[in-house]
């Protein structure tokens, strides 16, 4: 039956190797340049929890707002990576 679905759904390309499309990166990103270099497991969950709970709205908001931007990028580059 899932392969009968597979011939009936339209797909859209997608870009596969760009990680700019995932927002998740973008935050990861966030996390990586605010924890510095933790000494200890529980050093690094204890910033990252910090973290976390300090991250506004703001933060959140201002990703999805580039997206469109973001999309344009990576349709220049033809689904590469843009360095951003």
């Amino acid at each position: 039956m899932s392969q009968g679905c597979l011939h009936t759904v339209t797909t859209l390309p997608w870009p596969t190797r760009s990680p700019d499309l995932s927002p998740i990166e973008h935050i990861w990103g966030h996390l990586r340049r605010r924890v510095g270099q933790p000494t200890s497991l529980n050093e690094l969950e204890a910033r990252l929890q910090q973290i976390c709970n300090e991250m506004t709205q703001d933060i959140i908001q201002n990703l999805y707002a580039s997206m469109p931007n973001r999309i344009a990028s990576c349709i220049r580059a033809r689904g590469g990576s843009t360095g951003s």
